[in-house]
């Protein structure tokens, strides 16, 4: 019987969720875009970092876990002689899921407030909460996806901070 890793099957729908969910993206930053044309105070340079950069890498990311998740794991999980237990494993692929979908719901935010402080040109008009969450939530979710691992070890730490050691490994 041929095994197949969880990594790669877990990695592979991490990339079919970024697909989707650059697809959704799209109507509304083809939308803006077209806003952001018409108000004309903007150069073309300017619409496409804010409109097609978020949609370009939802689905590059998408693209690249899907077609290659052996090549992400492996950078995930360095060395191929001590692929951790599938445990581990599966703690790793969660937080790397769950940086993903955290990434992927902050960007409609951070568009939405760039195009309107592009179409008002005044920052006045763009809520500075939305923003300030947004940009915390960009943050955690590429940490949580570029680095499961650190998390992974950053909580089991807290783990045995609190005197809680049950079914906690000594080697993070």
């Amino acid at each position: 019987m041929k095994t197949v890793s969880l990594a790669n099957v877990g990695l592979s729908l991490i990339g079919l969720y970024a697909l989707a969910q650059g697809l959704v993206l799209f109507p509304l930053l083809a939308t803006q875009s077209l806003a952001l044309l018409d108000a004309g105070r903007q150069g073309l340079l300017v619409v496409a970092v804010v409109t097609v950069l978020p949609f370009g890498l939802l689905m590059l990311l998408g693209a690249v876990l899907v077609v290659n998740p052996t090549r992400v794991a492996s950078h995930i999980w360095p060395g191929s002689d001590d692929i951790p237990a599938v445990s581990e494993e599966l703690a790793l692929l969660v937080f790397a899921a769950t940086g993903v979908v955290v990434f992927a719901r902050a960007l409609p935010d951070l568009v939405d407030t760039a195009i309107v402080v592009l179409l008002s040109g005044r920052t006045a008009e763009a809520r500075p909460q939305v923003l300030a969450g947004a940009l915390v939530r960009v943050v955690l979710g590429l940490t949580l996806f570029f680095r499961p691992r650190e998390v992974l070890r950053f909580w089991r730490g807290k783990q045995r901070g609190s005197g809680d050691t049950g079914g906690v490994e000594g080697n993070a």
